[in-house]
């Protein structure tokens, strides 16, 4: 269980948990095989297999050489998603003026459940580019610009619950905590 599952499973269903687990870890690095998952995640192969044809069904998990990853289908999902935030409806026409005004990159973040999300980036004909960021990534509010200026803009309650949750996450050596 990852820090950000919530305790007390009395009304959660074990299995969709399991479900995530493997597709998390998937996430998170090379393809993998079914013994190597099962050894990670410290249940059966046969738990494991039954959970890949699952997702495999679904297009959410690919085989390819007895190796599975995540499947393009959670990237469809994400466009989706990301194109009802209204920052994304109306902020992008916005963010490609000020790129275009400034020569820089303008990154658009929305926040959830205390991380932030960059759901669009522009760029003007000066920007140099870092590598640090991309859309789609996941950040520690507390970590970027961006995260900063959503913080700025929280009330007392919200950062304590921030603050709580996740605390201040150090990054990188620079990364102010």
């Amino acid at each position: 269980m990852t820090k950000d599952t919530p305790s007390g499973d009395h009304d959660r269903i074990k299995s969709v948990g399991v479900s995530l687990d493997i597709v998390t870890t998937l996430a998170q690095g090379p393809a993998r095989t079914i013994t190597e998952l099962a050894n990670e995640l410290d249940r059966s192969p046969s738990n494991v297999l039954a959970h890949l044809r699952t997702l495999q069904e679904r297009d959410f998990v690919v085989e390819e050489e007895n190796q599975y990853r995540p499947g393009l289908r959670y990237y469809e999902i994400g466009t989706s998603v990301r194109e009802t935030y209204p920052l994304f409806v109306y902020g992008t026409d916005p963010a490609d003026d000020l790129a275009a005004d400034t020569g820089e990159f303008v990154w658009l973040m929305v926040k959830e459940r205390g991380r932030g999300y960059y759901v669009y980036k522009s760029a003007g004909n000066a920007a140099v580019e870092s590598g640090a960021y991309t859309t789609g990534s996941r950040w520690p509010l507390n970590a970027s610009a961006s995260g900063k200026v959503l913080l700025a803009h929280m009330d007392d309650v919200e950062i304590e619950a921030v603050l709580d949750t996740h605390g201040l996450e150090q990054v990188t050596p620079n990364t102010i905590t």
